[in-house]
């Protein structure tokens, strides 16, 4: 056994809901995502309800207060945007959702 062990997290694969190690995801696995839930891949939101994602331990400052994002799939950003936060249309590998629950495409993992 690893002195590690990878996250949990919910997946849509055909017809199932899995729990996975996070170490288990690939591009293109639907994840499920809910309050207090980690963000375990960088991800695409296909879906959301009330979907906010705290992304203060991927800001790269432990000092950097806590912002609490408002997703949404619809939003998306224009090409070639320069962003002083995440787009909303998605959420990174780190974050937690603070609020609602959303589904999502994995777009990178690693």
């Amino acid at each position: 056994q690893a002195a590690y062990d990878a996250p949990l997290c919910r997946v849509r694969r055909g017809r199932r809901i899995l729990r996975i190690g996070a170490d288990e995801l690939a591009r293109g696995d639907i994840l499920l995502l809910f309050k207090g839930d980690l963000v375990p891949a960088d991800c695409r939101l296909l879906s959301a309800r009330g979907l906010s994602v705290s992304e203060r331990e991927i800001s790269g400052s432990p000092d950097r207060p806590v912002h609490s994002l408002q997703k949404d799939p619809s939003a998306v950003p224009e090409q070639g945007g320069n962003f002083r936060v995440s787009p909303p249309n998605m959420a990174f590998a780190g974050g937690i959702v603070e609020e609602g629950e959303g589904v999502a495409v994995v777009v990178a993992v690693g």
